[in-house]
């Protein structure tokens, strides 16, 4: 997509919910759940709201994805062949690297994979790994996570393009409305029981907000959004209505953002890819080194650690978009397409 055609405010939404789930996995794979140890976490006093629930970003993710698809795709003519080159490019090179990457980690720390595996129930064996090759982790064959586990939602974000593009051309207001409730029906109750029906009704809500997005009246768009969104945190937490709410927030404030702050939102949304999925081999690595060097023990609950940590990550983000990710799905497009 163009940078005139980018929804910078969306870009900026989904480095924020990448960097949640990033705080959030910080705490999860670091501490291992250990009271004591949360307790002491950096900025704890910040952030402690996103250690317990930065988890949610995976759900914006899905609504975001919805959305975008829905924005460049819904109107358009794109062919199937053109929709998952796009997707193959775009998604499949970083995922390759980083799961060569932990396997690469493992040959040369068996002892300590064998001990965290086991621990938090992960299987880096040979089935998984082939699982993890044709991009099906998670598609319900498998015995659980494997190798760089984030990557679990973005497998699952591949059935629901096959189900997007598949429906491309019937994807009205009344048939996505039909499709959501389907989906929500499976959630909230046990009459269909659809595996993770909660990131497929995510995404379709994405879709619906799109096509929401496109009503005239503008002024009560965005005092209804407002007003959803705030029911949605009012009393239980309600992510249904809390990510499209965010979502039609966000896209309607995208018109005042100046230009010059624009180009800088979609650099970070450009990042969002690349931090999602090397964060993961960057905490592990944590983990090993603590275990090899007795000194660097519990290094990771210093404030100074976690600044170096996070600007590390963002950095080396930058680099592999620019010079690997970026590359790569051009490289790709220009050889499947052409």
């Amino acid at each position: 997509m163009r940078l005139k055609n980018r929804i910078a405010s969306l870009e900026l939404l989904r480095f924020f919910a990448s960097i949640s789930v990033v705080i959030y996995h910080y705490k999860f794979v670091l501490s291992g759940n250990n009271p004591e140890l949360i307790s002491k976490l950096p900025f704890n006093e910040i952030l402690n709201f996103l250690y317990n629930y930065g988890r949610y970003g995976v759900h914006i993710f899905f609504t975001i994805s919805g959305f975008i698809f829905a924005y460049i795709y819904l109107d358009s003519k794109t062919t199937g062949r053109v929709f998952f080159v796009n997707r193959f490019a775009r998604l499949y090179p970083l995922h390759f690297l980083t799961l060569m990457l932990i396997v690469f980690f493992q040959f040369l720390e068996p002892l300590f994979f064998k001990e965290y595996n086991q621990v938090n129930n992960i299987f880096n064996d040979t089935y998984h790994f082939i699982l993890q090759i044709f991009f099906i982790s998670s598609w319900g064959i498998e015995k659980g996570f494997s190798f760089n586990t984030p990557i679990w939602s973005v497998s699952i974000e591949i059935v629901l393009y096959i189900i997007f593009f598949s429906l491309i051309r019937y994807l009205k207001l009344y048939i996505n409305l039909l499709i959501i409730l389907i989906f929500v029906l499976s959630y909230k109750t046990s009459i269909l029981n659809i595996r993770f029906d909660e990131y497929a009704a995510l995404f379709f809500l994405g879709v619906l907000t799109y096509q929401i997005s496109k009503f005239k009246k503008k002024k009560v768009l965005l005092l209804s959004s407002l007003f959803f969104l705030i029911f949605s945190i009012i009393g239980n937490f309600k992510v249904l209505i809390f990510a499209p709410s965010l979502i039609l927030v966000a896209v309607q404030f995208d018109k005042y953002i100046f230009n010059k702050l624009r180009l800088f939102f979609v650099k970070l949304g450009n990042l969002t890819y690349s931090t999602y999925l090397i964060h993961y081999p960057f905490l592990l690595l944590v983990l090993i080194y603590e275990n090899k060097f007795s000194n660097l023990n519990k290094i990771y609950l210093y404030n100074s650690f976690f600044v170096i940590f996070f600007i590390t990550l963002i950095l080396f983000s930058h680099i592999v978009f620019d010079y690997f990710e970026k590359p790569l799905n051009k490289f790709i497009r220009i050889k499947l397409l052409n």
